[in-house]
């Protein structure tokens, strides 16, 4: 049973779905819905009472903002996604370009955090087998030593320092 204040409504311009309906069926905020429709990935029209009022069909497209998110697209890649396909294009094509990039991103990231890790052991490693006394005025000996190049140049192997010239990763 549907609750009359929340549901189907005549809003003078048609029937719709008011803007709590939506969130209720989508699981999605309103402040949610009514951001998503400042950014263009939904649409309402107003009643002659000043509510929002959404076609039926929003609530697929709510449905669907969520899935994409659940993939790692952005609100921008989602509004992209949705205007191919409100062209009458099908938008498979983009979305595995889209996809494929993001791949690419989380290789490149996966790198940076797999030398960032080496780099993290290289300390570990090496003030484990140093005693560290402080000198007056330090506060931590360990973070001081962070300006020592021996420390924070390791190759991806995590096992010895990189040479002169080639890529470096550090703190």
């Amino acid at each position: 049973m549907q609750d009359h204040k929340t549901m189907t409504q005549e809003s003078g311009k048609g029937i719709g779905l008011k803007i709590g309906a939506i969130a209720k069926q989508t699981g999605v905020s309103v402040g949610a819905l009514r951001y998503y429709e400042t950014l263009g990935l939904i649409y309402s029209e107003r009643g002659d009472n000043g509510y929002r009022y959404y076609a039926p069909e929003m609530v697929h497209q709510v449905q669907f903002i969520k899935q994409a998110q659940t993939l790692g697209f952005s609100l921008e890649d989602i509004g992209e996604i949705l205007t191919v396909h409100q062209r009458g294009d099908i938008p498979c094509g983009f979305v595995q370009k889209l996809l494929q990039e993001k791949i690419q991103q989380l290789e490149a990231q996966i790198q940076e955090m797999t030398s960032f890790k080496a780099t993290l052991e290289n300390y570990r490693d090496h003030w484990a087998t140093t005693d560290f006394q402080p000198k007056p005025g330090e506060i931590c000996p360990l973070i001081e030593t962070l300006n020592q190049p021996e420390l924070t140049r390791v190759d991806a192997n995590h096992s010895k320092p990189i040479a002169d010239g080639q890529r470096e990763w550090g703190c």
